[in-house]
């Protein structure tokens, strides 16, 4: 597996994977609701702050939107392995589009109310939380098991590249329409990304457990994994793991830092390993940028709260 792994990724460009109109669609689609998320992030922050004049308000919106990646996230594996997955996508970058434009209208309307927004923060965030991993068991469907980690590569580099130019662009944006402008435009990335899903046409996977509880399912896909090389065999880690998979002989440049073999023991093509996204990192960064761009923003605009001027006694 490691040898075959190796060939294929000396044989594999950087945008291999760019060569496939399927792959190409999906990515583009990945991109764009990617760039309207983070818009939609950075714009609701700022309007939760206009409309409330309250910094709470603004950590509660920011929350609810993160909140879905711990309690809807681990179940969106399960429904992608059991419903089709561009369906799927259809689906939550519709209800991305959806909120999209309910944020639009609240700025419009002027509602001063956290909790609509809270929740309206939720089931965007939710949307967006759940079609990333959608999005990456979708690659094994439309690109070759050769260009399968070029294409996985290029995948993540669109969460990163949104969490530039979403707040980039905002930033232009409220200068131009305000809040409701900033909503609008990510409507309509969100309006194009389905667009591009849609343009995928129909993508077949072995549906696995369709028959059986969802929860079950998900129970089972809870296990922990160790990986070990000859040197660490017998450790205790390896022993109590659920799965324990070899990568390679005791010495380090032939096991663990070698590239290939630790890739090999990935998931490709239904292997019962889990694969974990390592996320929550960048979402506490993006968390403390907003609360840094709503303290700049205040001060060089003078947002700050007006102090009373007291009158000068005679």
């Amino acid at each position: 597996m490691a040898g075959s792994l190796t060939a294929g990724i000396a044989q594999a460009g950087i945008f291999s994977a760019i060569h496939y109109a399927r792959f190409r669609r999906l990515w583009t689609a990945s991109i764009l609701a990617g760039v309207a998320y983070m818009t939609v992030l950075v714009a609701r922050t700022w309007v939760t702050y206009e409309l409330l004049g309250v910094s709470s308000a603004v950590g509660l919106v920011v929350f609810a939107s993160f909140l879905p990646s711990l309690l809807v996230t681990p179940f969106t594996g399960v429904f992608a392995d059991r419903f089709d997955r561009r369906t799927m996508l259809l689906i939550l970058n519709t209800i991305g589009l959806l909120s999209t434009l309910g944020f639009a209208w609240f700025v419009w309307a002027d509602v001063q109310s956290i909790w609509p927004l809270a929740l309206l923060s939720f089931i965007n965030g939710g949307a967006r939380s759940s079609s990333t991993p959608v999005e990456q068991a979708t690659l094994s469907n439309i690109v070759p098991a050769r260009d399968l980690l070029n294409a996985v590569s290029l995948l993540q580099a669109n969460l990163n590249g949104s969490r530039l130019i979403g707040p980039l662009m905002t930033a232009a944006l409220f200068a131009v329409g305000g809040g409701a402008g900033a909503f609008l435009i990510a409507a309509l990335l969100y309006a194009a990304s389905i667009w591009q899903i849609w343009s995928l046409g129909a993508v077949t996977h072995e549906r696995s457990g369709a028959e059986g509880d969802t929860l079950a399912q998900f129970a089972l896909g809870i296990r922990s994994v160790a990986v070990y090389s000859d040197a660490d065999a017998g450790a205790r880690h390896v022993r109590e793991a659920d799965v324990a998979v070899r990568i390679g002989p005791a010495a380090a440049r032939d096991s663990y830092l070698n590239i290939a073999a630790v890739i090999g023991t990935l998931p490709i093509g239904g292997s019962p390993l889990p694969m974990v996204s390592m996320g929550g990192n960048s979402m506490l960064m993006a968390g403390i940028a907003m609360g840094l761009l709503q303290a700049l923003s205040r001060e060089a605009f003078g947002r700050s709260e007006k102090r009373p001027v007291q009158e000068a006694q005679s």
